[in-house]
Parts: structure tokens; C-alpha cells; sequence
């Protein structure tokens, strides 16, 4: 019946409502008023109609022909591994996240980076050093954005594929997904996006008036997230042999301009076609979370989805009960973006008032703050090194790439300009508190500036009965009143040591002591359970005739990340202690100079940063043994 529909269509420019009507209901079979179909926010019923005649035959053959296709025999596929596709400009990105999964997941799953006759050897052989085996789609064209995700997943040698976003970074062991008792039974994992269906502007593919649920006959069911919740396309696993129909559906709708001009690319067509065919599938019941950062204004910048591991499954449970972050999505260029999680309390198929800009999260009533730093210290650990890993891959692939390509290929290896603005530069990360403030109180820290291990390091000479070798600008930043919140508790204990070591110095002495009495709001919230020595702090700045701290200057070493712990004390002879320091200006303020974003220090001293990445960092003078865990200043 739809051809009949090609009439109407055809003079839609002077059409009444009810002709679109008409058309929609002999279009679909059966009454539908046009003012119930959605299309997309930028498509509307009228101009959305002339699409649908064609694409109705188009999806009714195609279903019909997939009932009778043949499937794969049994030997067509092989193993499983990982499948990546892209340009020149997903290279690098590529790289950053395959040293992740490397160095240090340690996984050596097998990864394929298939592309369409885009990249050239340089590229190859950069993936290739990272162990990815680069792959050319057989059939060459023009693939528009997000075109050759399917076709790759099809062509790939694997019989299990996870899928990966060369801007995704796993956090967890691939291996172990495919492994889970989940995968084994239903033969497909797959996470939420932020949106439901009733998240407007957002979620528009989940609506249950949208066209290609009419398309493919599908009734919506609100209850079903398959149907309700928007899908997370970063990551996804699938056998090939269980559930080749649904990934044809898929990369048929793919490859019709109108499904991916309705459904953003390639967004949920693998969920749609899941739904269409009833196909078994796991979909991840646990809301997406965000990881970023406070910027100054104290607004939160989401940075990251982060996908989770539903609590004593696979990946055990976090402190608290917690369900296990198993993914970030997205990182495209360097910065140290990743400071602590929000989670939304909201559950799936339900709104949350969640919009993708900063914003403030104490406004919002399901957000919890996960404060990783304080009470999930291996986490936050975690991620650290997965951001220095990220960062140095990255740069690494670019200084050893770009000698290699013409300029025409140079320009094309990063994301453009305008794309970037949307990212956090590293020179732009000083604006973040390095932890999620809770009620106003930054008592986290950031450990990558090598002079918080350094007052650390004093602390720790004070108590194992050593003189501190402190440098003449130790007290610098008290006296001055430098940008505290990169760590306030650190500060403070700065203040703390300052009115002590410059009693010799009377007026000092007293400005260091009014520093610590200007920090004490900002950290009086955590300072009896910080590892930071300011114990005592609230009663030492209200005396004002008091003088002497009678401490004690102690620190709870074990409850500081393991990379701190093997960085103090401090060894001032390895180590610069001012890689982020700060200058004083000509207009008085204080500003941060540009240097490296992560602290030698810690990362030359993690051990659980693999020792490839790790190589550069001693000789035989600078030991390991020397350099990390100094026991003399």
C-alpha cells in the first residue's frame, strides 16, 4: 500500500493535514495521525513523508530477504577480539587508548583497525607497534561518519567482537566481559546512554512516536529499555554467529541516509534491530555516570561518560557497595580531565535533568559525588594512570607520526581546531579543584604537581627526627597568597608548617598562621579524617594568643594514593619540586606556569605503571632505588 502513498507526497508543498494523514496511514498500513510521527528536531512530519514510501519497501524487503538469508557456517569466524575503525584523525587516539589496554590491563587480545583505504603505512605501522593489525575494507567508497563501524564488525576474522570508539578507554580487563556469565548467556552486552524518552530536546530515538519504530512495526514499550533508554554506542559486544541477523539490520539501516539522518549516525540501530528481531541481548541495567572536574567557578565539567559493572558480578564490588566503572567515553586530546564520578540516583527509562554542560551539582537532587580520591583510593589510582598513560601515548604517537607524513596528512592526524575548543586544554586544566567538592570543601589534591609531595616530604623528615632541608620559597605560596584550591589541605598544612619554621620571624610567622585561619573553612570539613596533618588546626588558628602548634604533625601514609606513597619523602635530588609552580606577575597575581601535567616523581614511581612506559625514567646514577621512597633529604 505505500506506493499509493507517492501521490501525496509529491504535493506535499500545498498539502492540507489531512492528506499528510492519509499518507501516513497508507504509508504504515494502518491509521496514523502525522502529528504523532517524530522524525528529528530538525525534520518535520511534512518534510520527513517524502522519505517514507521507499523507505517502507526498502525495510519490508530487506526483512523479508534477511528470514530467508543463509547464516555463516560455523567456520567463518574464529576467536574474539577487538575491532576499531576510523580515519588519520582517529590514529592517535587509537594509540592512546591501545597503550591503555596494553601497558596497563595487560591484555593481549587481538585488535583489528579497519579503515577504507584512508590511512597510509606510517599509520599502519604506529598501530601495528601498539599491536593492532591495520585492515582495509574490501569494498572502497565513501564512507560518511560512523558508515564503516558495521562493516568492519562484519568483516572482522573474530566470532566474538567487542567494539571499541578509538576515543573509549577501558578501565577493567576485556577479557573478563567476555567471560562474564552475561556474555555466555545471551551473546551481547550493551550499555545505556544518558537519555529516555522523556528527556526532551534529548532521547529522541527512544520516543515513542518515533518513525522508525513505525517503520519496523514496532509497538513501544516504556518498560523496556530496549525501547525507553537511548543505547551507548561506544562499546559493545557481540557474537557474530548468535546474532548475525540483528548486525545485518543493522548495517542495513546504516547504510539508508534517512535511518541515519533520524538516528544521529549510527545511534541505536543495533538496540532497534535487537528489538525488531527479538533477539536475546544484556542490557546494562545501571545508569551511566560522569568523570570530570570543578572548575573555578565551581561548576562540574563532565569530561567523560563512565559505563559501569553492575556490584558483585564480574569485577566485584567498590567500597560502599558500589557498582565498577568498565569504561570512559570519550577523551579525544590530552588534559587531565578525569578528577571524580557523579552518579545519577534515577534509574533507567526516567529522565534525569542532565544536560551536557557544566553545571552545578548541588542543584541537582539525584546526583551523588563519589569524592574518589578519599574513598576509593585503588579507583582513583586507576584513573590517574590511565590519563598519564593516555597523555604520554598520545604525544608520543604524534612526535614519531608526524616526520613521517606530508603536511596534507599532519593536518589531518588531530581533530580540527573548532573540535578541540569543546575539550580542556592541559594548559587549561589549572582550573580544576582535583577533587568533587563536598559542600563547598576541596579536600582533595593534586598529587601531579610535584610540591604537595614535597611538603609531604618535610612532614615525613619532622617525624622520622631528620632536619628539613627547606628551600628559602618554601613559605612562598602562604605568604603570598597563591590559587590555593589545587589542594587546600595541602596548603593548610604549608600554613601550619610555615608559622612554625618562621618564628625566627616574627611578622611571617603571623601571616602564615593567618593563611592557615584563611583555609580553615574550606578544609575544617575533612580535617579530622584527611591523611594531611591538621589535626588541631581549628584550635590552633582561634587562639590568637598561641603560637606555638603543639601538633602533632602526623600523616596517615597509608590512606595517601599508592603512587604518593612511593614518592615520599620526597628525594630532592631526582626530583623537581616545582613542576607546577607558580609566578608572581606585574599586576600582583599569581599565575601557574606551563609545565608538565603529571608529577615525574609519581609516575616514574608507580610500579603499576608498566616498565616499557617507565624506561626513561632512571639510569644508573638515577635509580629506582635511589629516586623513589628517599629515607635522607
Amino acid at each position: 500500500m505505500a506506493a499509493h502513498c507517492m501521490p501525496a507526497v509529491h504535493h506535499l508543498g500545498s498539502t492540507t493535514a489531512g492528506l499528510l494523514a492519509l499518507c501516513f496511514t497508507m504509508c504504515f498500513g494502518k491509521a496514523v495521525d502525522f502529528e504523532d510521527i517524530f522524525c528529528s528536531d530538525g525534520l518535520t512530519p511534512a518534510e520527513c513523508a517524502p522519505f517514507l514510501p521507499s523507505e517502507q519497501r526498502a525495510i519490508s524487503s530487506f526483512l523479508q530477504d534477511l528470514q530467508r538469508m543463509p547464516m555463516p557456517k560455523p567456520s567463518s569466524f574464529q576467536g574474539r577480539g577487538i575491532v576499531m575503525s576510523g580515519g588519520p584523525m582517529h590514529v592517535l587516539q587509537a594509540l592512546a587508548n591501545l597503550a591503555v589496554l596494553r601497558e596497563q590491563l595487560q591484555s593481549d587480545l587481538p585488535v583489528e583497525f579497519w579503515h577504507a583505504f584512508e590511512l597510509e603505512e606510517a599509520h599502519c605501522r604506529a598501530l601495528e607497534r601498539r599491536g593492532a593489525t591495520c585492515r582495509q575494507l574490501q569494498v572502497p567508497g565513501v564512507y560518511r561518519d560512523f558508515q564503516t563501524i558495521l562493516p568492519s564488525i562484519m568483516s572482522s576474522s573474530f566470532k566474538e567482537v567487542l567494539w571499541m570508539d578509538t576515543d573509549l578507554t577501558l578501565l577493567q580487563r576485556p577479557e573478563l566481559l567476555f567471560e562474564s556469565p552475561q556474555f555466555r548467556r545471551f551473546g551481547a552486552l550493551l550499555w545505556p546512554d544518558h537519555w529516555s524518552f522523556d528527556c526532551r530536546p534529548w532521547g529522541q530515538s527512544a520516543r515513542s512516536n518515533h518513525v522508525v519504530l513505525k517503520l519496523l512495526d514496532l509497538e513501544h514499550n516504556a518498560s523496556d529499555m530496549l525501547h525507553a533508554q537511548e543505547q551507548e554506542t561506544g562499546l559493545f559486544l557481540i557474537n557474530k554467529e548468535v546474532h548475525w541477523k540483528p548486525i545485518c539490520l543493522a548495517n542495513f539501516m546504516a547504510s539508508r541516509d534517512f535511518f541515519t539522518l533520524v538516528l544521529h549516525g549510527n545511534k541505536d540501530l543495533l538496540r532497534l534491530a535487537f528489538a525488531k528481531l527479538n533477539n536475546s541481548v544484556w542490557l546494562s541495567p545501571l545508569r551511566p555516570g560522569l568523570i570530570g572536574g570543578f572548575m573555578s567557578n565551581g561548576l562540574f565539567l563532565p569530561a567523560s561518560m563512565v559505563q559501569f559493572w553492575p556490584a558483585n558480578g564480574t569485577f566485584g564490588t567498590g567500597p560502599n557497595g558500589r557498582a565498577v566503572p568498565v569504561f570512559l567515553h570519550q577523551k579525544k586530546v590530552p588534559g587531565n580531565l578525569w578528577v571524580d564520578i557523579l552518579t545519577f540516583t534515577t534509574p533507567l527509562g526516567t529522565c534525569s535533568p542532565y544536560f551536557p554542560v557544566p553545571f552545578h551539582p548541588h542543584t541537582m537532587d539525584d546526583i551523588l559525588s563519589w569524592r574518589i580520591e578519599r574513598t576509593d583510593l585503588d579507583l582513583a589510582n586507576r584513573i590517574s594512570i590511565a590519563d598519564v598513560t593516555w597523555d604520554e601515548a598520545y604525544a608520543e604517537g604524534r612526535r614519531s607520526l608526524r616526520p613521517l607524513l606530508s603536511e596534507e596528512s599532519q593536518a589531518m592526524l588531530e581533530p580540527k581546531k573548532a573540535e578541540q575548543e569543546a575539550y580542556v586544554q592541559p594548559e587549561d586544566t589549572d582550573d580544576f579543584v582535583m577533587i568533587a567538592q563536598e559542600e563547598g570543601a576541596g579536600c582533595g589534591c593534586d598529587y601531579n604537581d610535584n610540591f604537595f609531595l614535597y611538603v609531604l616530604s618535610v612532614v615525613s623528615y619532622l617525624q622520622l627526627g631528620y632536619e628539613s632541608s627547606v628551600k628559602d620559597d618554601f613559605c612562598e605560596p602562604i605568604l603570598q597568597e597563591f590559587d590555593w584550591a589545587p589542594c587546600r589541605v595541602g596548603y593548610a598544612t604549608l600554613a601550619l608548617l610555615c608559622s612554625q619554621i618562621l618564628r625566627s620571624k616574627p611578622e611571617k610567622a603571623v601571616l602564615a598562621k593567618d593563611a592557615a585561619g584563611k583555609l580553615l573553612p574550606l578544609v575544617e570539613p575533612c580535617a579530622q579524617t584527611s591523611p594531611w596533618p591538621l589535626k588541631g588546626l581549628k584550635e590552633f588558628v582561634h587562639d590568637k594568643t598561641r603560637h606555638d602548634f603543639s601538633g602533632p604533625f602526623a600523616l596517615e601514609a597509608t590512606r595517601f594514593p599508592p603512587s604518593v606513597q612511593r614518592c615520599v619523602p620526597l628525594s630532592m635530588s631526582c626530583w623537581d619540586t616545582r613542576n607546577a609552580w607558580q609566578d608572581r606577575l606585574a599586576d600582583g597575581k599569581a599565575a601557574r606556569r606551563n609545565a608538565l601535567s603529571l608529577s615525574a616523581c609519581r609516575f616514574c614511581c608507580d610500579r603499576s605503571v608498566s616498565r616499557p612506559l617507565r624506561a626513561g625514567c632512571f639510569d644508573a646514577v638515577f635509580t629506582e632505588k635511589r629516586c623513589c621512597n628517599a629515607l635522607e633529604p
